[in-house]
């Protein structure tokens, strides 16, 4: 009863529980790997190493480091043809809600947001091949930027957790 009015429909309450991220402080760590696809699981568990410090939910992190594959094998593949070459990959998590991850390469310029989008409605087989992967990492990324400096690829990726 409130005051002197009797209840007339149900009661809802609502409770708000704030957890803080246990990161308080800024995380800034890079890599070097061989630039090269059985390096794969290196970068991964570099990434997911540091994944863990920022007290991201599984989904970002399935996210990240369906990202982080796409990318480190497309430079593996593609970036020095027949030549070995290096991949520079840099993380950084601000202590608050923005997470990125760098790329850096020297192999051929290259910038993969010049691609248009694959017609997602086609089936696989009248699909032209290439640039899913891309397509896939600017949807579940929030955001994706190329640039090519210094006769350097760089490609990063950011998430807001």
């Amino acid at each position: 009863m409130y005051g002197k009015a009797e209840q007339f429909d149900d009661m809802t309450m609502l409770e708000v529980l704030y957890k803080k991220r246990k990161v308080d402080k800024e995380i800034k760590e890079e890599e070097v790997f061989n630039a090269d696809v059985n390096e794969l699981p290196k970068v991964r568990e570099f990434i997911e190493h540091e994944l863990e410090k920022c007290d991201c939910s599984m989904k970002v992190v399935s996210q990240i480091n369906l990202a982080v594959e796409e990318v480190f094998v497309n430079i593996a593949k593609h970036a020095y043809g027949e030549k070995n070459g290096d991949c520079k990959v840099k993380i950084y998590f601000n202590g608050e809600n923005t997470l990125e991850v760098t790329f850096e390469d020297s192999g051929l310029p290259f910038n993969p947001l010049t691609r248009g989008n694959p017609d997602t409605a086609l089936s696989a087989d009248e699909r032209e091949i290439g640039g899913l992967g891309i397509y896939i990492i600017k949807e579940i990324m929030d955001d994706v930027q190329y640039m090519n400096e210094d006769g350097k690829n760089i490609l990063v990726i950011k998430k807001y957790i």
